[in-house]
């Protein structure tokens, strides 16, 4: 062994164990929306409900009306403690360099117009920020540019994609970001290594709100289209050592419990309520969003902030 290996060793971080206070169940198959509903009704107590919903490019009218018929309402019917985090893709199609990327849309800012409470829009611009804002002696950097490269199943998800000509190190603008390790490769090569991160990134904004609020208990649910569990296969074995580099005695007491759970949708495994191929296909807009919401206004808990807003579509 040499000198230099032998230094590497005595140097090596050594990552926390992973934590038996947080608890995390994957499925591993998608099941009727029926089934996902009444799985979510059965969870006691407040949960974070994280599902994707404008896409990268556009909000299908046919994708929001299913997910309101068959997912939103039923599950406020039965469980009116269950607030939506309504995750926008635009970002996901890596027209801007992460600097650039907006804060949020027009739809996002129409939802969330309605009742935070409730219902919450969440850009995935703030998952690519929040990568930049990181340095190369941050202990959550080490442990994903140390272990994302082992995980040769993920990178081998998107690694035949299209290319897009823009590299990871040039969507952060040639500067520090949580994916040194994969800077070389096309953003699109590179999908499946920043969706899995952008996963625990959504699980550490719950815990880190809910620590805000002193909560003992912290419950988060994904619920996502058929076959989108191939990106999370190990993530019960990384999540807790990631949320201890993150909180660390904070999370001491704290229980926090992830569920992933997958919906069946479309004709094949690869549909998508929010992608349609049809270039003729009607999109939702900024002014129209909040209609996909209003049985909302019929919750007495939820009805004094469910207000209909006049807005601008700008996009």
């Amino acid at each position: 062994m040499s000198f230099i290996s032998e230094l590497s060793n005595v140097f090596k971080p050594v990552w926390p164990e992973f934590k038996e206070s947080v608890r995390v169940r994957i499925d591993s198959e998608p099941s009727a929306p029926e089934k996902v509903v009444a799985d979510l009704a059965a969870i006691e107590g407040a949960v974070d409900v994280y599902c994707w919903y404008e896409g990268a490019r556009s909000l299908p009218e046919s994708g929001a009306l299913f997910m309101k018929r068959e997912l939103f309402e039923p599950l406020y019917q039965f469980k009116s403690d269950a607030k939506l985090c309504l995750y926008s893709l635009r970002a996901w199609s890596f027209a801007k360099s992460v600097s650039k990327m907006a804060v949020s849309t027009p739809i996002g800012d129409a939802i969330n117009r309605i009742n935070t409470a409730a219902i919450e829009s969440i850009s995935s611009s703030s998952f690519f920020k929040y990568c930049a804002n990181t340095s190369k002696e941050d202990p959550l950097y080490l442990f994903i540019n140390e272990e994302l490269p082992k995980k040769q199943w993920l990178l081998e998800l998107s690694a035949a994609q299209k290319k897009s000509g823009r590299s990871v190190a040039s969507l952060f603008d040639d500067r520090v970001s949580l994916f040194d390790c994969i800077k070389k490769l096309d953003v699109t090569a590179a999908y499946s290594a920043m969706q899995y991160v952008e996963g625990y990134y959504l699980i550490q904004e719950s815990v880190r709100k809910g620590l805000l609020k002193r909560e003992k208990k912290i419950q988060i649910a994904f619920v996502l289209p058929n076959n989108e569990s191939k990106y999370y296969l190990d993530l019960p074995k990384d999540i807790g050592k990631m949320l201890e580099l993150a909180f660390g005695k904070e999370l001491n007491g704290v229980e926090v419990t992830i569920s992933f759970q997958f919906f069946l949708y479309g004709e094949t495994m690869d549909a998508r309520p929010y992608i349609d191929k049809k270039s003729e296909a009607s999109k939702v807009e900024a002014k129209t969003v909040c209609s996909y919401f209003d049985y909302l206004s019929q919750q007495s808990s939820f009805a004094s902030n469910a207000k209909r807003v006049e807005i601008r579509d700008d996009e």
